[in-house]
């Protein structure tokens, strides 16, 4: 896994805005008291689950006591008038 430094920290808004529809490996998410993700800095993203899993797996394994990682799906709603 590549050094941190060449990633964004992003909010979540930020994260629906670049990858609606996909799955991303958020590291150092900061998250409310639901555990939704509010922001953190993206390190992998893709539309195949399966993929991320394993990129979230190979970052624990390399780094069993350092951060900590979070898998979550972005997506904006077709119809968002109901937040309007």
């Amino acid at each position: 896994m590549p050094d941190t430094m060449e990633y964004p920290t992003l909010t979540y808004a930020e994260m629906e805005q670049r990858y609606d529809g996909e799955w991303v490996v958020v590291i150092d998410p900061v998250s409310d008291d639901q555990l939704e993700v509010l922001s953190g800095t993206v390190i992998a993203h893709s539309p195949d689950r399966d993929e991320m899993d394993g990129q979230v797996r190979r970052y624990q394994a390399a780094r069993p006591f350092s951060r900590s990682a979070s898998l979550c799906f972005v997506h904006v709603p077709d119809d968002i008038s109901f937040l309007l």
